[in-house]
Parts: structure tokens; C-alpha cells; sequence
């Protein structure tokens, strides 16, 4: 929940928010629909970058936590 709100404010900012996941879904339907999608080089290589970022935080996180 508290990610959701956190990526929900960062993806406001107009310097983040056009390479968020959440802006992804544009240049999707642009590829669904066979029209050009403009520049996703970006926001894609963001994506990729930020699930291992992401994998790193957690396991920062977690890694002191007993299961």
C-alpha cells in the first residue's frame, strides 16, 4: 500500500513521471493499436533498471528479519 502511494507521488513529478511504470500503459496501446510510439527508450530501460533497484532495497531490508 505504502508503495503504491510512493509511486503514485514520484510519477506526479513532471521530471519522473513519464518514466514510471504506471506511464507505460500509453506506449503499450500505441503498439496494440500499429502506431508509432514515439520515444520508449527511456521509460523502458528505467523499468528494467528499476526491478533489480527495487530487489536490492528489500533484500537490504529484509535480510536481518527472522522468518
Amino acid at each position: 500500500m505504502v508503495a503504491l502511494i510512493a509511486f503514485g507521488i514520484v510519477g506526479s513529478l513532471p521530471v519522473v513521471g513519464p518514466y514510471m511504470p504506471s506511464a507505460l500503459g500509453d506506449p503499450a496501446f500505441k503498439l496494440m493499436m500499429g502506431r508509432d510510439t514515439g520515444d520508449i527508450l527511456g521509460p523502458l530501460i528505467f523499468n528494467v533498471a528499476l526491478v533489480p533497484a527495487l530487489f536490492g532495497v528489500t533484500w537490504l531490508v529484509f535480510r536481518r528479519q527472522e522468518l
